[in-house]
C-alpha cells in the first residue's frame, strides 16, 4: 500500500535515523566544569558588591551598625510611651485619651502595678436575672449586653479582661445549663470574684458553681452512681492535661466529688408549685425550702462514706456508756435508726431499753447490729 498524505488521517513515512549524526556528550568532566564556572561568577558578583558597600554608621536611634542604608530594625518597645501603649492595649480592651495620658505619666511600672493591685469593682445588677425562671427566663443576649457594657465602662479593665480569661477556660454552654436559672449570671461573678485568687481557691468555685454542676453533671453524682464528666474534664482541661492521669483517677475522683446539687431560689419553687398546680390541680405535698446561697449545696447522703445523722437533726438516738464492766445500751423510741447508709436504713423497730453485762468485751445494741458504729454529725455544706 502505497504512503499516504496526512489529510487523509495517516502518519507519514518516518525518515531513517543517520548513525553519523553528531549529537552533544554529557559527561562527568562537562558537569564539572560547568559547576566550577558558575562558583566563579558567583565570587567575582561578591567581590564586586563588597567593594563597592559604603561604610557603616552608627544609627542614633538604637546605637547598633546600621546597613547600606545607614538604616535598623527599630524595636517597637524600644520607649517608655511604647511599653505603655502596648500594655493597655494587652492588659484592657483599650484606653481613652485621659487613660493613657494618665498611665504615660505614671509610667510603665507603677501602671502596672495599679491593674494588677487595685481590687475587681463589682458590677452593677442585671434586672430580671436573679429572679430567673421557666417563666421568666433570662435572656443570653442581655446577659452579654450587661458584660459587653461593663468591661467599657468598668475603673478595673484588668479585672474584667481576666474574667474573661477564665469565662473561655471554666467554659458553660448555655443552651445545656439552660436559661430558665440564674446559674450563667452568678457564674460571671463568681468567675470575677475569684479572678485573682490562687488556682486552689479557684478551682473549689469551679467545682461548686451551680452552672458547671448542671453543664458537666456533677449535680446529678452520688457516691452509688457516680458521674465522670466533671472529673475527667477537671483533670484533663482544667488543670494537668492528657497523659498525666488514667482512669482509675477519674472514677476515684467522681466518687469523691459526689454528693453536690444545683441551689433553688424562692422563684424557681414558686414556678414549680404553679406548674403543679396547673397539670394535678392542687399544689404538692412537700414544699421544698430556697437556698439562700448561690453555691452548690453538698448533701451528706448522697455523697462518698456519708456520716450518720446528728442526735439534733433525728431527735431519737441511741446512746452508749460503759461503767464498772458493764456496757450500757439505750435505745430512746427509735423509729428510724442508721443502719450502714440511707439506703439500708430500714426496718428498725421500736424497741425497749436494755442492759447487758460482759466480763471483758461489752456488747453493743443498735437495731440488732452487734458491731459499734460511730456517730458522728451531718456536714451540709453550703461552701
Amino acid at each position: 500500500m502505497d504512503d499516504q498524505t496526512t489529510a487523509e488521517g495517516l502518519r507519514p513515512p518516518r525518515t531513517p535515523r543517520d548513525p553519523d549524526a553528531s549529537q552533544p556528550v554529557l559527561n562527568r568532566r562537562t558537569v564539572l566544569a560547568a559547576a566550577a564556572t558558575a562558583g566563579a561568577g558567583v565570587a567575582a558578583a561578591r567581590l564586586l558588591a563588597l567593594a563597592n558597600e559604603p561604610a557603616f554608621e552608627r544609627v542614633p536611634v538604637t546605637g547598633t551598625q546600621g546597613n547600606k542604608t545607614g538604616l535598623d530594625w527599630v524595636a517597637p518597645l524600644g520607649n517608655e510611651a511604647a511599653r505603655v501603649s502596648h500594655l493597655l492595649r494587652r492588659f484592657t480592651f483599650g484606653a481613652t485619651a485621659e487613660e493613657l495620658e494618665r498611665a504615660q505619666s505614671d509610667g510603665y511600672t507603677r501602671t502596672v502595678e495599679r491593674l494588677v493591685e487595685t481590687k475587681i469593682a463589682e458590677p452593677p445588677v442585671l434586672a430580671g436575672a436573679d429572679e430567673a425562671s421557666q417563666e421568666n427566663p433570662l435572656s443570653p443576649g442581655a446577659l452579654q449586653q450587661w458584660w459587653i457594657d461593663w468591661m467599657l465602662a468598668s475603673p478595673t479593665p484588668f479585672g474584667e479582661r481576666i474574667t474573661l480569661f477564665w469565662h473561655g477556660h471554666f467554659t458553660s454552654d448555655f443552651r445545656k445549663v439552660g436559661n430558665q436559672f440564674p446559674y450563667l449570671y452568678w457564674q460571671n461573678l463568681t468567675w470575677r470574684r475569684n479572678a485573682l485568687a490562687d488556682l486552689g481557691t479557684m478551682l473549689y468555685q469551679v467545682t461548686i458553681d451551680p452552672a458547671m454542676l448542671r453543664y458537666l453533671d456533677l449535680g446529678s453524682s452520688t457516691a452509688q452512681n457516680p458521674n465522670e464528666n466533671y472529673s475527667r474534664e477537671l483533670m484533663e482541661l482544667f488543670t494537668m492535661g492528657p497523659d498525666a492521669f488514667n482512669e482509675a483517677d477519674v472514677r476515684a475522683g467522681a466518687k469523691a466529688l459526689s454528693g453536690w446539687r444545683e441551689p433553688r431560689t424562692q422563684t424557681m419553687i414558686d414556678a414549680d408549685i404553679k406548674r403543679q398546680q396547673a397539670r394535678t390541680g392542687q399544689p404538692p405535698r412537700q414544699i421544698p425550702k430556697a437556698d439562700t446561697a448561690k453555691t452548690g449545696i453538698y448533701e451528706v447522703q448522697r455523697g462518698y462514706r456519708s456520716t450518720p445523722p446528728s442526735p439534733s437533726a433525728t431527735g431519737p438516738w441511741c446512746a452508749w456508756s460503759r461503767g464498772r464492766g458493764r456496757a450500757w445500751a439505750r435505745c430512746c423510741s427509735i423509729r428510724r435508726a442508721w443502719a450502714g447508709g440511707p439506703r439500708t436504713n430500714r426496718g428498725c423497730r421500736r424497741t425497749r431499753c436494755s442492759r447487758a453485762r460482759t466480763s471483758s468485751r461489752p456488747r453493743y445494741r443498735r437495731c440488732g447490729s452487734s458491731r459499734p458504729r460511730e456517730t458522728r454529725t451531718t456536714r451540709t455544706s453550703t461552701a
